[in-house]
């Protein structure tokens, strides 16, 4: 999905979004207006290499209130707070999640496969 405000020339493409507290808002919608709909509430990013644009500044002027930023090695959470992004411990939207948790996660999938390790975070989530 392209995040996109004419308006304010600036467009976002993440790597992958989600409505999570909004989605009721856009439910059944097959073309969203951002000056009218709201954004994702959720962006992830995966930024093995670096670019040279501020991605975080893209996301607080399309006004996406939480962005996953993931690097290779290293995920941060960040929550929009007046304008500007600052980095949780642990994820505002999923309260249980860290970012080393998501890592470990994501290394079980690449060493075990995909659907052992979504079915170990499944198992790990009901325990909580």
């Amino acid at each position: 999905m392209t995040i996109k405000r004419p308006d304010m020339r600036v467009s976002k493409e993440p790597d992958s979004c989600y409505y999570i507290q909004s989605e009721a808002r856009v439910r059944g919608k097959k073309k969203l207006d951002f000056t009218q709909d709201p954004p994702p509430d959720l962006a992830i990013e995966i930024d093995i290499t670096n670019s040279y644009l501020n991605q975080l500044e893209i996301y607080a002027d399309l006004g996406v209130p939480k962005v996953w930023r993931y690097d290779g090695s290293t995920l941060g959470f960040y929550q929009l707070q007046d304008q500007k992004y600052v980095e949780c411990n642990f994820s505002p939207t999923f309260p249980l999640l860290t970012a080393s948790k998501v890592i470990e996660f994501l290394e079980k999938c690449q060493k075990l496969g995909v659907t052992t390790g979504l079915r170990l975070l499944r198992e790990w989530v009901r325990n909580r």
